[in-house]
């Protein structure tokens, strides 16, 4: 991840993830995963003196991006999370057809 930006970002807006949608919905934060967290994945990939000297503000970006995916996605995640409470389980091909439903139907309402 010292070499590629794309995909420290990526990473950490996807550790990121769960504390935001829970800070949109207002909701405790979850427990965090057994990976590493956010602040410890940028420390590790950030090696330059400067680079580390705006972490917390590069951090501070990286959550707002988060959350601004997440609210453009909200249609697909609720559609996903259905399936999911119904199901207890979908595998990538059930996931992948409610993502493209849910878009469908996203894009019929706005035109």
């Amino acid at each position: 991840m010292q070499s590629n930006r794309g995909l420290l970002e990526d990473v950490v807006m996807t550790a990121l993830a769960g504390q935001e949608t829970a800070r949109l919905l207002n909701v405790p934060c979850p427990d965090p995963p057994s990976s590493r967290p956010p602040e410890t994945l940028m420390t590790a990939a950030l090696t330059e003196p400067e680079e580390q000297a705006v972490m917390a503000e590069y951090l501070h970006v990286l959550r707002a991006r988060t959350r601004a995916l997440v609210r453009q996605s909200w249609p697909e995640i609720q559609v996903v999370a259905a399936g999911l409470l119904e199901h207890a389980e979908l595998d990538a091909e059930a996931v992948k057809y409610r993502i493209v439903c849910a878009q469908g139907i996203r894009g019929s309402l706005l035109n």
